[in-house]
């Protein structure tokens, strides 16, 4: 608890100072710091040697960023450099982001540990070699084009779980795969073990404190790797006879539209079992539903939120009597909620980093990945065994505020009913699981306008439309970040939209007379700029905290939101009020210089003081910031 409470009292101090700062300056209009410089030497000289203290410490901050996030930080040397190396400088915070960003979630446990743990000092096995260079994306022929059940990426919604029987049934398969609307009115197939989950009671031995079991040592026992479908019933056989079983998945996502699971780890007290789930026959994996649907036998995992909707889409299996470890350290309020964490906490491992991105439909697959693999599930029944026993010692049963082992595995068996669903979005209004209002309100710096902004749609949709033909990613197609710069440069003819496409880009640069015909039916059709956009979808964006993004960039958050707002998306004429010009002594609005305050959505320009234009960005980096550690209070 106590790094959480120094993490906490950081952020809140950093953001104290920040807020401070940020509202001093937003009480200064650039034109009357020009004024001031012309009618007060004395003031001039000031501006001066703060305008230079500030910039100074600007570089300093870039160039240590960017070293950090492996950016290339460009350098500044004075204030002109701003706005000539502004994407650069955009660069290196958004990197900083993203790094803070994957930091938290790690931190906080929402995203999967994916380190391998090293063996402990006690019971050392000899760790196997490494390859000197990890392969991340290998070049192969992709697995999908083997399967016997091939992936359908344009199957008519609603998804269709691909069950076949439902072994350990109290509702019939058929009476559980009916069709309902959801709380948005959208059709969906019901979760064909729902009956069964929202009704199982956990063993009594779940509740009861008992021994932990040691794990066995790594170097006394051999892992088996099952490529055969004989090896499945023969390990299935061995499963049965289980109390308790680990399961962890690995999956790639590069090569493929919607995913694949690349291996299943499953681990008992005595065994470990590295499943080949890219098999021809693997849709025969849903066999193993007669163990994992058995409520009887407690399926423990550490963050299984994707592994359940992973298990339905691919293999057919789904999950009753889960246990996730992840809401035990929740409960127990733990620093942190990692497995890496709670393998260091346990088992006294540290983690190694190497095969964190590694291409797992490698085959044969390498001694060492089969290690990592093997360590994700092998110490997990311990350290199964640990919360456990801290959460029943800790839990009073009858109190609800305090049953916090009831907590853990009713929140287990929640995670337990997430549902697969076909990926998509909404053309008009890029929301959806693939759509692009996320990234557009996320890179909120974006001022494009309507020919722009339809640029940005047409390649969004043909790398979707191509993604989908060819079963791959929609960043192997195309990267979201060369569809932002070739939106903004807007080239106005396919030779120039084909001198942007870059050179790894084999699927894209072929096809750019296809890439250009779109755009320009895009263009033909018309449309909003990025601002206006926002503007349409006032009502529902302002609710969403969508619109307010593009305010709060601006000079005071409060005043815009309350007055400006309704000034010009409800079109109703705005009241004086404690608004940014109001308080620059300003009787009435401007309503022009409103308006252009509205459309300083891209970095201020050279007539703005330096502090604004580095504190914009500022600005907009601390209210991310806030977004990505409200799960640590």
């Amino acid at each position: 608890m106590e790094q959480s409470q120094d993490f906490k009292s950081l952020q809140e101090s950093v953001q104290k100072s920040l807020i401070s700062t940020i509202k001093t300056v937003n009480r200064i209009a650039a034109e009357d710091l020009s004024f001031q410089r012309t009618v007060n030497p004395s003031v001039g000289q000031l501006l001066e040697d703060r305008t230079s203290r500030i910039l100074e410490l600007s570089t300093h901050l870039l160039l240590t960023t960017g070293k950090a996030c492996g950016v290339k930080a460009p350098k500044l040397e004075d204030v002109e450099d701003i706005e000539m190396n502004w994407r650069g400088v955009v660069d290196v915070v958004d990197s900083s982001l993203e790094k803070a960003d994957t930091a938290l979630d790690e931190y906080t446990g929402l995203v999967k540990r994916k380190e391998p743990p090293l063996p402990d000092t006690a019971n050392k096995p000899k760790k196997p070699k490494s390859t000197n260079k990890v392969i991340r994306n290998a070049n192969m022929t992709k697995p999908q084009l083997l399967f016997e059940r091939k992936p359908d990426n344009f199957a008519p919604a609603p998804w269709k779980p691909m069950l076949t029987s439902k072994p350990n049934a109290k509702l019939s398969l058929e009476e559980s795969l009916k069709v309902v609307l959801n709380e948005a009115g959208t059709p969906q197939y019901q979760h064909p073990y729902e009956h069964e989950i929202v009704r199982m009671s956990y063993p009594k031995r779940v509740f009861k404190e008992s021994e932990p079991i040691m794990y066995q040592p790594v170097e006394t026992t051999a892992a088996t790797f099952v490529d055969t479908y004989e090896g499945v019933l023969e390990m299935l056989e061995e499963l049965k006879g289980a109390k308790e079983i680990a399961i962890d998945l690995e999956h790639h996502d590069f090569r493929s539209y919607v995913g694949l699971v690349s291996l299943m780890q499953i681990s008992t007290r005595e065994k470990d079992w590295i499943v080949d789930t890219l098999q021809p026959w693997r849709h025969k994996l849903e066999v193993l539903n007669q163990v994992f649907t058995d409520p009887n036998i407690i399926k423990v995992f550490h963050g299984a939120y994707m592994d359940m909707v992973w298990l339905q889409r691919d293999l057919g299996l789904y999950v009753n009597g889960l246990f996730d470890t992840f809401f035990a350290c929740e409960q127990l309020h733990y620093p942190a909620k990692s497995l890496a964490y709670l393998l260091s906490k346990f088992v006294d491992f540290d983690a190694d980093k190497q095969y964190q991105l590694a291409d797992w439909r490698i085959r044969p697959l390498p001694e060492e990945m089969m290690y990592y693999a093997r360590s994700d599930t092998h110490y997990l029944l311990y350290i199964y065994d640990r919360v456990r026993n801290e959460l029943v010692a800790a839990s009073d049963r009858g109190d609800v505020d305090k049953d916090y082992i009831g907590r853990a595995v009713e929140k287990s068996k929640e995670q337990s009913l997430s549902r697969y669903e076909h990926p998509g979005y909404d053309e008009e209004t890029g929301e959806g699981s693939r759509g692009w209002y996320g990234y557009i309100f996320k890179n909120s710096h974006l001022a494009l306008d309507s020919e722009q902004f339809a640029v940005f749609r047409a390649l969004w949709k043909w790398r979707d439309d191509t993604a989908r033909k060819e079963d791959e990613s929609t960043n192997y197609v195309l990267s979201t970040r060369d569809i932002t710069e070739i939106a903004r440069i807007n080239p106005p003819d396919a030779k120039a939209l084909h001198s942007l496409l870059p050179l790894n880009a084999s699927l894209a640069r072929p096809r750019f007379n296809e890439i250009w015909e779109q755009i320009k039916g895009t263009k033909a059709k018309g449309g909003l700029s990025l601002l206006h956009f926002f503007t349409s979808m006032a009502p529902d964006s302002v609710r969403k905290n969508g619109m307010p993004i593009a305010a709060r960039q601006t000079a005071n958050y409060l005043a815009i939101c309350r007055s400006a707002l309704n000034g010009i998306l409800q079109r109703d004429q705005p009241k004086p009020g404690r608004s940014l010009f109001r308080s620059l002594g300003r009787d009435s609005y401007d309503k022009a210089r409103l308006k252009k305050t509205f459309n300083t959505i891209q970095p201020p320009k050279r007539s703005k003081s330096l502090s604004q234009q580095i504190l914009w960005r500022v600005q907009l980096a601390m209210l991310r910031l806030k977004r990505l550690t409200k799960s640590l209070r």
